[in-house]
């Protein structure tokens, strides 16, 4: 009963993580709950050896980022409510596999379809709000998750899928189902594409560095070796491209920008949205159209208005650029989802706000909105370390 209901409750997982921004924790724990019972149970009742032997190299990864947590308290100090429940899910998640491992092998196939329904509902989730709304509109769909977290899971779920190819057909139409899954994984690519988010690519090396420690003709340390070959080819990777781009481009200027040719550009290693990107941004301040010098005198809006006109350039990198870089008093980046969380923690919300939510709530700021973002931030890191800090306000009309 226990190995078939957390079974079930975890093949739901994948499918709600981008869906719902409660339906995959709460199935997590709800799972893990099951998991702990089963436990329990068995060590009172003695139906099997606990034989945890076998999770040893899972234990490790999983209860690691935990350990390092409490030894980082210890040493320094410092405490974060919010990190130590995500790493809990980690810890919890030890348990559930101890269970799975009972579970049928037909059962645990079965989980390919839901991380089939994540990868499509993530991806058309991902390319119709960036067609549509634009990145900062992001953290109000689906799981809540910021445009870079929502594309590194969309393409995992790609990536996932792809491989579950290898389980063979599970249905009456085999045809049908390899296409479905291809589809599935070539929307995965181009969400993440349309989504502009470098880092997300750095998932298929790490997702390659799995897939090579789990093949079971290789000797470990021949995996080890290829395992650390990937490691440095990606940090050599990343630093010849920042060397190219310094060398090439000096001094850093529209003027130079707008001069390289389009080979120059990739023969430094920037993807083709980083180049976009690039170009606009010189175009417009080279033209005069977005004027740089001018906009610490604008109103806040106004100056926001003419950065978001570049392309590549979303609501919160503008407002963060405004804030950090030029230190306008009233730049407000609301669609931040640690201003979000510090507003909700603050004053008592319910839940946390969307971005539109909280740029109407920071209206009464005006025009010092800036350095309410920054006391929010404050109090945010003030709560993450645990300190005892009261709610910044009881009355919501402050």
């Amino acid at each position: 009963m226990y190995v078939s209901l957390a079974t079930w409750l975890v093949l739901l997982v994948p499918a709600l993580a981008l869906t719902s921004p409660v339906g995959g924790p709460a199935v997590l724990y709800l799972a893990g709950l099951v998991a702990l019972t089963a436990l329990a149970v068995n060590a009172i009742k003695r139906y099997e050896p606990m034989a945890f032997g076998e999770l040893w190299p899972m234990s490790l990864v999983l209860l690691l980022p935990l350990a390092c947590m409490f030894i980082t308290s210890a040493v320094r100090g410092v405490w974060s409510n919010s990190e130590l429940e995500k790493l809990l899910r980690f810890a919890l998640a030890l348990p559930v596999l101890w269970l799975l491992l009972r579970a049928p092998q037909r059962w645990l196939k079965l989980v390919q379809w839901s991380i089939l329904a994540g990868a499509i509902a993530g991806s058309v989730l991902l390319i119709v709000t960036m067609e549509t709304q634009g990145r900062g509109a992001m953290v109000d769909v689906g799981g809540r998750y910021n445009a870079v977290a929502f594309a590194n899971m969309t393409l995992l779920f790609g990536a996932m899928t792809l491989l579950s190819l290898g389980f063979g057909p599970c249905t009456r139409w085999p045809r049908a189902e390899t296409t479905v899954k291809l589809v599935a994984v070539a929307l995965s690519v181009y969400a993440t594409w349309e989504s502009e988010t470098r880092s997300s690519w750095m998932l298929l090396p790490i997702l390659g560095v799995v897939f090579l420690l789990g093949l079971r003709n290789w000797k470990r340390r021949h995996k080890v070796y290829c395992a650390l070959a990937v490691c440095v080819a990606l940090v050599a990777s990343a630093a010849a491209i920042w060397k190219r781009v310094r060398a090439r481009f000096e001094p850093m200027e529209p003027a130079t920008i707008l001069a390289a040719t389009e080979d120059d550009l990739r023969a430094c290693g920037l993807s083709a949205p980083k180049i976009r990107t690039m170009r606009a941004v010189a175009q417009a301040i080279h033209s005069g159209e977005v004027p740089l010098a001018d906009l610490p005198g604008l109103p806040a809006d106004e100056a926001h208005a003419h950065l978001v006109t570049m392309k590549g350039i979303g609501p919160w990198t503008t407002d963060i650029y405004l804030l950090f870089c030029i230190g306008h008093p009233d730049a407000f980046p609301a669609g931040d989802l640690a201003l979000q969380e510090a507003v909700k923690l603050g004053f008592g919300l319910d839940e946390r706000p969307s971005a539109k939510a909280l740029a109407e709530f920071a209206e009464r700021w005006r025009p010092w909105r800036g350095a309410a973002a920054k006391l929010l931030w404050a109090y945010y890191s003030a709560m993450k370390r645990g300190s005892d800090a009261t709610p910044l306000a009881v009355d919501r009309n402050i």
